[in-house]
């Protein structure tokens, strides 16, 4: 939980409407339970750094909690699935399938060129990208020679 010393720049009410915020209520719910006015809620949340980062941490807290217990689902989940998709009396099979695919990022996997497949095509592309000079780091492992030979067509196709 949070540490008492964190949270020594905030009064009670705004711990408090900090721990209804994360129950979900509205900021006009939380100023009625508070009894203050609804804009020193948002001014709270949009404008204090105290407020704003207890809420983040807190939210952060929660949110990991949540993924370990999910965590624990996972494989009951996939055995679920598993059963889903071998049972060819299921009539939601393909769709099931459909979304298993891009929820793994099915849908997101570059095209059949994933990009530069060189170290000096690389140099070359973070050349014309950034048009800064190259480091000792982008070069190392390319032959002296090769990367004076891009820089010299980068500056042949620049002019």
């Amino acid at each position: 939980m949070t540490n008492p010393v964190e949270t020594r720049h905030l009064s009670d009410k705004q711990l408090e409407a900090v721990s209804l915020i994360l129950e979900g209520h509205t900021l006009t719910e939380v100023a009625e339970k508070i009894h203050i006015a609804r804009q020193t809620v948002s001014i709270w949340v949009n404008q204090n750094p105290y407020f704003i980062a207890e809420l983040n941490k807190q939210r952060s807290e929660i949110w990991q909690s949540h993924k370990e217990r999910l965590s624990t689902l996972i494989g009951s989940s996939i055995k679920s699935l598993e059963e889903a998709l071998s049972d060819p009396e299921n009539p939601f099979r393909v769709k099931i399938a459909f979304e298993i695919l891009k929820s793994v990022g099915i849908d997101r996997i570059p095209s059949s060129n994933p990009g530069p497949m060189t170290p000096e095509e690389i140099v070359r592309d973070q050349l014309i990208r950034n048009r800064e000079t190259v480091t000792e780091d982008m070069c190392k492992g390319i032959d002296n020679q090769q990367v004076e030979d891009l820089l010299a067509g980068f500056s042949s196709s620049q002019g």
